[in-house]
């Protein structure tokens, strides 16, 4: 009465899958945020030269909606998995723990 060598090939395919989205969704929220940040900040000195009107309070419901259907296609098709989750959690807290500095490899 054990783990057969099927389960422990699917739980660390599946952690290994989520370990390398989570590294993915890290760089492209990284990307994603600095972009949103320079625009979010054009828009606020834009309307503080009286450049433009923004409805501040449309902006944050449009951004509730986007950020609240973005997870919905994923828990939909039963993806998320514990250890898809797992690995994605960790993909996103570690996934700077490595990279190359000149001739060695330092932790940063």
């Amino acid at each position: 009465m054990g783990v057969g060598i099927d389960t422990v090939a699917y739980v660390g395919l599946c952690f290994g899958a989520g370990y390398v989205m989570g590294i993915a969704l890290r760089k492209a929220a990284s990307f994603v945020l600095t972009v949103t940040g320079l625009y979010m900040l054009s828009l606020m000195v834009l309307a503080n030269f009286g450049v433009v009107s923004v409805n501040w309070a449309a902006l944050l419901d449009l951004a509730r909606r986007v950020t609240g259907m973005a997870l919905d296609p994923l828990l939909g098709a039963g993806v998320l998995t514990l250890p898809v989750m797992a690995g994605l959690v960790t993909g996103l807290v570690f996934s700077r723990c490595a990279h190359i500095r000149r001739d060695h490899w330092v932790r940063g």
